[in-house]
């Protein structure tokens, strides 16, 4: 089972079952603004989605959507 969760330098949220939900805790935190019409994260601060799979052993998250501040992050 995957697990998502959003990091920046200055925060890292819990894990949550979707990436939309990791978003929305990043958008939520301030750590990161959504464009007018939807699309994807643009993060304030240096950030990223983590992604985990709980099969995975310690040390084996995946590092997607990785952005520097206010550049669009997938």
């Amino acid at each position: 089972m995957e697990q998502f969760r959003y990091r920046t330098g200055v925060l890292v949220g819990p894990w949550r079952a979707t990436r939309e939900d990791a978003a929305a805790d990043a958008l939520r935190a301030g750590q990161a603004s959504a464009p007018e019409g939807g699309g994807e994260l643009r993060w304030r601060v240096d950030g990223t989605i983590e992604r985990s799979s709980a099969e995975a052993p310690r040390g084996g998250d995946d590092i997607i959507g990785t952005a520097r501040s206010g550049d669009p992050a997938g």
